[in-house]
């Protein structure tokens, strides 16, 4: 009787590391996301504060972490520019500028939480008058992250990351709008 146990026990516990398992392999590796918003500011005004990636700390994250301690890295501003942080919520990561296109359009590598995510993204702007159009598209690598990669496969990862990256969208049209740079 006992052994019987065991050996439903021992079953249950392969299945279970069986479901895991093909949680993983079956995930995405990669999240793609695309958001929009509006800000009541030019062009230049958006491309400005964007230009500078210490500015990007101040509307990243939902929460401010008041542990974190940044660091420039190459250029203080355009491309080439960076900056590393630390924290203890965030971990080690860094952000880094690789292309600006005139007033139009930055991209970026990121890599945050001590390397677990990967991200490549870009930021679109576009003006009709004193009011500009920004398109922020990221590509999130979670192949090396297990437990991101069996998250999106038990549910829409991207769609909570798209719903993240539209609050820190509406924390930069604030940042903006107000002057807070």
């Amino acid at each position: 009787m006992k052994s019987k146990k065991v050996i439903i026990s021992v079953m249950v516990f392969s299945l279970l590391l069986l479901f895991i398992t093909l949680g993983g392999v079956f995930a995405d590796e990669v999240i793609e996301t695309e958001t929009t918003i509006q800000i009541d500011q030019s062009q230049q005004e958006v491309l400005k504060y964007l230009n500078q990636p210490e500015n990007w700390l101040d509307w990243m994250w939902l929460n401010q972490d008041e542990s974190i301690v940044t660091e420039s890295t190459g250029k203080i501003q355009g491309e080439g520019a960076g900056v590393l942080w630390k924290s203890k919520t965030a971990g080690k990561g860094g952000l880094k500028l690789t292309k600006v296109e005139g007033d139009s359009a930055i991209f970026y590598e990121l890599i945050s939480d001590d390397q677990q995510f990967k991200e490549k993204g870009n930021i679109r702007l576009s003006s009709d008058g004193n009011k500009t159009d920004l398109v922020y598209q990221v590509q999130m690598d979670i192949s090396g992250n297990i437990k991101a990669r069996y998250i999106s496969y038990l549910k829409d990862y991207g769609k909570e990351f798209a719903f993240y990256q539209n609050e820190m969208l509406k924390q930069l049209k604030q940042k903006i709008e107000n002057g807070q740079e």
